[in-house]
C-alpha cells in the first residue's frame, strides 16, 4: 500500500498507517509530529501554540537539528541548523515507511522514518563538498508524558553530564527526576527509558551514531516566556534527544564523500 498525502495544521504531510501504528511526517522539516502505536496514546508531544509557518521550527514532535546543534558556527545563522526549517523532498513512501532528502550546506541528508511496533528514524549524512567538514545535531524528540512530576529517566546512572544552565559538570547517580528547569547534556552512547506511571507505560529509546543525550524541560518560568509553548505544557512533555553536541566535544568530522549515520528507535511498553 502507498502512503497518503494529507494536510497537517496547514502543512503538506505524509500519513503512515498500518495494523500496528499510525504516524504523520510533515514535508517541512521532515518532521515527525505523530506516532501512535496500536492500543496506545501518541508518544510525541506537539505544543498547541506551535506556529506552523515557514521559517519557524515546529515546537514538538521530532525536529531534525542539522548540520549544527545549538548556536550557529561562524558565518552561519539560526539555532539548531537549517534542516528543521527547510522543505524536504519526499523520495517515496508506503504504509509504514517514508524516505526524505535535503541538501544542507556541505551535506546531503537522507532520512528514513519507519512506523511499526517501534518508531525508527535513520538519518544518513554525506559530505558532498570538496573539503572536510564538521557537523553536529540531534533528533530533538519531544515525548508526551502524563505528569512530569511522576516521570523518571533511566540509563543515566554513573554518567557524566554538562549542565547547560549552570555551566557545571558532574557525574549523575541513580535515575533522573525532573523537578525544575532542566537542560542537561549527558556523555552517553547508550539508550534511555522514560518511566511514566500516569500514562501506564515506559518509552524505551535506543540510538546509534550519537555520543550525547540531551534531556530538556523548560519548567515554569521559561514556559511563560516562550510564545510557541503553553504556560502549563511543561507538565506533559519531556525532551530526550539523541544528539551530537559540540559543547561537550561531540561533533563529527566527515571527509569529502564520507557518510555517517544518526539513528534512533523508540518503543512504548505498558507498565
Amino acid at each position: 500500500m502507498s502512503a497518503k498525502m494529507i494536510e497537517y495544521r496547514g502543512l503538506p504531510a505524509v500519513l503512515l498507517e498500518n495494523e500496528v501504528a499510525r504516524s504523520i511526517i510533515t514535508l517541512y522539516g521532515a518532521h515527525v509530529v505523530e506516532y501512535i502505536p496500536a492500543g496506545m496514546d501518541d508518544l510525541l508531544f506537539v505544543s498547541e501554540k506551535s506556529e506552523f509557518v515557514p521559517g519557524k521550527a515546529i515546537r514538538g514532535g521530532v525536529p531534525v537539528c542539522l548540520p549544527w546543534f545549538g548556536a550557529p558556527p561562524e558565518r552561519k545563522s539560526g539555532n539548531h541548523g537549517i534542516a528543521r526549517i527547510s522543505g524536504w523532498e519526499l523520495l517515496g513512501a508506503d504504509d509504514c515507511q517514508a524516505c526524505f532528502a535535503l541538501k544542507a550546506d556541505e551535506f546531503a541528508l537522507r532520512y528514513t522514518v519507519t512506523a511499526a511496533e517501534s518508531l525508527d528514524m535513520c538519518l544518513e549524512i554525506t559530505n558532498v563538498s570538496g573539503n572536510a567538514a564538521y557537523y553536529s545535531g540531534a533528533l530533538h524528540t519531544y515525548f508526551k508524558v502524563g505528569d512530569i512530576m511522576q516521570v523518571t529517566v533511566e540509563g543515566v546512572d554513573q554518567t557524566g553530564y554538562f549542565n547547560s544552565l549552570t555551566g557545571a559538570g558532574d557525574i549523575h547517580s541513580g535515575v533522573l527526576k525532573i523537578d525544575r528547569e532542566t537542560d542537561v547534556v549527558f556523555r552517553s552512547c547508550g539508550g534511555n527509558t522514560i518511566v511514566d506511571p500516569s500514562c501506564g507505560r515506559k518509552i524505551v529509546i535506543s540510538k546509534n551514531g550519537s555520543g550525547s543525550t540531551v534531556i530538556w524541560n523548560p519548567w515554569i518560568d521559561k514556559s511563560r516566556r516562550m510564545a510557541d509553548f503553553g504556560d502549563d505544557e511543561y507538565l506533559r512533555m519531556l525532551c530526550v534527544e539523541s544528539a551530537n553536541v559540540p559543547s561537550i566535544g561531540d561533533r563529527r568530522l566527515l571527509l569529502p564523500g564520507q557518510k555517517s549515520l544518526l539513528s534512533q528507535t523508540v518503543k512504548a511498553v505498558k507498565l
